[in-house]
């Protein structure tokens, strides 16, 4: 996959925000507020990217060939994301 590909980026944001939840605290008020809303971030870029299978022409994902089916390349980067 390319650098600038677009699940690719979903991802490593997803990676990160997972890392910072690592660092928070469940057992205090603050951690565990944090850790509900660095979750919900994930929850949404999950939301996000699983709409933009629907709505292809929405996000660039590169390399695309020409005789390649949308809708079966959508669901195996589905496919292959969620094993990620």
């Amino acid at each position: 996959m390319a650098i600038n590909n677009i699940d690719t980026q979903f991802a490593n944001a997803r990676a990160e925000v997972r890392a910072l939840i690592k660092h928070c605290k469940g057992d205090t008020n603050i951690g565990g507020r944090s850790i509900e809303v660095l979750q919900s971030i994930v929850d949404t870029l999950d939301s996000i990217q699983n709409d933009s299978y629907d709505h292809p022409t929405s996000f660039d994902r590169q390399p695309k060939s020409n005789d390649e089916d949308p809708h079966k390349v959508s669901d195996e980067m589905r496919q292959t994301d969620r094993l990620c």
